[in-house]
Order: structure tokens, then sequence, then C-alpha cells
């Protein structure tokens, strides 16, 4: 009797804890998604501020210079696309986010529904 008593207390506790445990899972999981998106994003960015530097030290003369200030639109017409595709990724993440938390929600009261559906029709 005790085996089934610690056997039901087991389950109680498993259904109680599985969406707080999913919860927590799907939000681990989108902190290391974000994390991962930031430093690539950092990186990309750097890069890019890199680029214009190492091209203003190539400034020697009034042709240069105009080469330079050419580059520059090009520059941020790159930098503008990144930002487009960066904002879009993050849109993205966060819809996937909130789908997958949803989910998990609408799978909890579904669950809580359920004992209510069959203890009606009983």
């Amino acid at each position: 009797m005790d085996y089934n008593l610690f056997n039901s207390f087991s389950e109680q506790a498993q259904k109680m804890f599985k969406p707080v445990s999913d919860i927590n899972r799907l939000m681990v999981d989108n902190i290391q998604m974000v994390t991962d998106f930031q430093l690539t994003t950092l990186k990309t960015y750097a890069d890019l501020q890199l680029q214009q530097l190492k091209s203003a030290t190539e400034i020697r003369d009034p042709d240069s210079l105009q080469h330079y200030v050419k580059g520059q639109m090009d520059f941020m017409t790159k930098v503008n696309q990144q930002m487009v595709e960066d904002g879009k990724t993050l849109t993205d993440m966060g819809q996937r986010f909130r789908d997958q938390m949803q989910q998990i929600l609408a799978e909890e009261g579904a669950a809580k529904s359920a004992p209510k559906a069959q203890a009606k029709a009983v």
C-alpha cells in the first residue's frame, strides 16, 4: 500500500511540475538562442566597423578621400540591410517563443480540463 501511495504521489508531482519544467526548458533554450544571436550580431557589426576603420587609414590624398566618401554610402546601405535582417530574425525568434509558450499553456489547460470533463460524464 505504501508503494502505491508513493507511486501516486510521484505521478501527481510529475503532472504538477511538468508545465513548470517545460516552461523553464523553453526559457533557457530561448535565452541561449538570443545570446548566440547577440554574439553573432556583435561580431558582424564589429567586423563592419573594423573594415571602415581600415578604409579610413588608406586616405592619402583627395582621390582616396573621395573614394572613401563614396564607400560610406555602401557601408550605410550594408549596415541598414543588416539591421533589417537582424530585426526580422529577432521577430521570428520572439514569435517562435510565443508559439511554443502558448502550446505549453494550451496543453496544461487541456490536461486540467480533461479530469473535469470526465467527472461530469460520470
